[in-house]
């Protein structure tokens, strides 16, 4: 029986997270591409710049930063903003069901923070500690 050799898995990108946002570097790349908005890191799900098991966790971080962004703007009608942002995250790669499964965490996690006394600092907490559980080897707490 002939040996057959597997040539091996072209390198991957790697991701890193400073707390504030997203550090896209490529194998070969003379810079990482930082992804400060939710849009970014979207747009980056888009066109591939990030993808396969790499997607769940942009996709929670782009949960994160559209929440920093949207409740501290204005804490008062934000969730539906939020919650349309978070379809444009999915939306990014639609059926991933690693990356739904994680967009639903993050917002499930929103709603357990929200409460009429709670505020926007209470659920961007409870974001970022989902975040935390999603994303173990990007973020520590």
């Amino acid at each position: 029986m002939a040996a057959t050799s597997q040539a091996p898995a072209p390198p991957r990108r790697a991701l890193t997270w400073d707390g504030l946002a997203l550090r896209v570097t490529g194998p070969g790349w003379r810079r990482s591409r930082q992804l400060d908005s939710f849009s970014d890191v979207t747009e980056a799900m888009r066109s591939a710049v990030i993808d396969g098991p790499d997607l769940p966790a942009a996709g929670a971080l782009a949960c994160l930063l559209a929440a920093r962004t949207l409740l501290g703007a204005n804490p008062y009608g934000a969730y539906t903003q939020l919650l349309a942002a978070a379809r444009a995250v999915q939306g990014a790669a639609p059926g991933d069901r690693g990356l739904d499964e994680a967009v639903r965490s993050m917002l499930a996690a929103a709603d357990r923070a929200d409460g009429p006394t709670n505020g926007a600092a209470r659920v961007i907490a409870e974001m970022e500690a989902e975040a935390a559980r999603l994303c173990p080897g990007l973020i520590s707490h």
